[in-house]
């Protein structure tokens, strides 16, 4: 069905809390419909990073910001959030994150929303799951508060905003030219 997107959970678990039954990042729970296809495209271009300077300077998690990425690759849509845990699933290291990815086959899945509108919406989870095995994304989903008009917003209010962008959109087009995607 087009509205459908399967789920992943990536983050620190505790040996037998994961899908690989170890301790350690890996998948923590991912639905049914989502293949190991899509799990290493998520884990190559999604997964979230925690800033290694503000893990140095043992800032507050709060610091710490989420991240917000989308690909397609092979067939394969996934938007991902993520965010800095703090202190690894068993021990006391610090260096945890949780990145929630959402996947699909199909673009219709997305509506009329564009991923980048999907950023901060209400269904992004912060926890693990109860089971390695994750639920679809509900039906029901809402994007987020990132609309046309946000963005605008957003990029007047930078310093130079129109310029960036300006450079940002040219530099991906010559990528895309580059490397022959439509």
């Amino acid at each position: 069905m087009a509205d459908d997107f399967g789920t992943a959970i990536y983050t620190n678990c505790a040996p037998g809390q994961g899908i690989d039954g170890v301790g350690g990042m890996q998948f923590q729970s991912h639905s049914p419909e989502v293949s190991r296809e899509a799990l290493t495209i998520i884990r190559r271009h999604l997964i979230y990073e925690p800033p290694e300077r503000l893990i140095r300077e043992r800032q507050p998690i709060e610091v710490f910001p989420p991240s917000f990425a989308h690909v397609y690759e092979d067939g394969i849509f996934a938007t991902a959030a993520g965010i800095y845990l703090g202190r690894e699933a068993n021990g006391t290291r610090p260096g945890n994150h949780l990145t929630h990815a959402i996947v699909t086959g199909d673009p219709r899945a997305y509506r009329s929303v564009r991923p980048t509108q999907l950023f901060r919406a209400s269904f992004w989870r912060t926890k693990p799951a109860p089971t390695t095995q994750s639920e679809p994304l509900a039906a029901s989903w809402e994007p987020g508060p990132f609309d046309a008009a946000e963005a605008g917003r957003f990029v007047h209010g930078q310093p130079e905003g129109t310029a960036l962008l300006t450079a940002l959109l040219a530099a991906l087009l010559a990528y895309l030219k580059d490397n022959r995607v439509s």
